[in-house]
């Protein structure tokens, strides 16, 4: 008997399942140690949130953004002090029939791919990985953080090798601050989808950044610069 009498068949289902959870927890300490057990813990816990965060940031525009709308980098990329760039994913496809009937290959060795297509692969991905990125350098010099224009939305394609997917953002990127050259490798068996360029959801913003809006209008006296610089490149020499 309690203090409110017999007890419930919840209350000793929850009793039962704590103790389920406290054996397995004392099972991990014997069998690691406190220190790691904890250390486990942690790592978990610092996984939640920062899943949590990261959804928080995504759904800031994830649920408002309209066709065309312009995307800006995100304030953390453009104040981050690392030689870090901003990076693009492409969206990737398996490949077909057609898509082999178009390629310049002589007909016995576009038959033999065809005969091993993968017919029971539907499934689209995204690559980690593009021909182009952004520098901060290129965003200041161009005076704004835009990055591309929105085309589309995609929260089911999961990235290469990960197994999880996020919310993705199909834009059109900005040609006026992207470098390229850069090599990409396509899985066998797949082409890319589409002309889009990939985006997290999280990692951009439908407003300009305000670092950038607050330096834009920065003035320098190019006289006495140019001065300096031959002035040092004069010690130099």
């Amino acid at each position: 008997m309690g203090i409110f009498g017999e007890r419930s068949l919840r209350d000793q289902l929850l009793e039962i399942d704590w103790e389920k959870h406290t054996g397995i927890w004392n099972r991990r300490v014997r069998q690691y140690g406190t220190s790691k057990a904890l250390t486990v813990l942690l790592v978990f816990v610092a996984g939640i949130y920062f899943i949590r965060q990261h959804d928080k940031a995504a759904d800031l525009s994830w649920y408002k953004i309209k066709k065309n709308d312009k995307l800006y980098a995100d304030e953390y990329f453009v104040t981050d002090t690392s030689d870090a760039v901003f990076r693009f994913n492409r969206l990737i496809r398996p490949i077909t029939e057609a898509d082999v009937k178009k390629m310049k290959l002589s007909v016995d060795k576009k038959r033999k791919i065809i005969a091993q297509l993968d017919k029971n692969n539907k499934s689209n991905l995204m690559l980690d990985m593009s021909e182009i990125v952004i520098t901060k350098e290129n965003l200041f010099k161009n005076g704004s953080a835009f990055i591309g224009t929105f085309a589309e939305k995609d929260s089911l394609t999961m990235l290469v090798g990960s197994g999880t997917n996020v919310k993705w953002y199909g834009l059109i990127p900005n040609e006026r601050v992207v470098d390229r050259g850069y090599e990409i490798t396509i899985p066998k068996g797949y082409v890319l989808a589409n002309d889009y360029y990939y985006v997290e959801a999280a990692d951009v913003r439908l407003e300009e950044s305000e670092a950038i809006k607050k330096t834009k209008h920065i003035t320098f006296d190019t006289t006495t610069l140019l001065k300096t610089e031959k002035l040092l490149n004069l010690k130099q020499l």
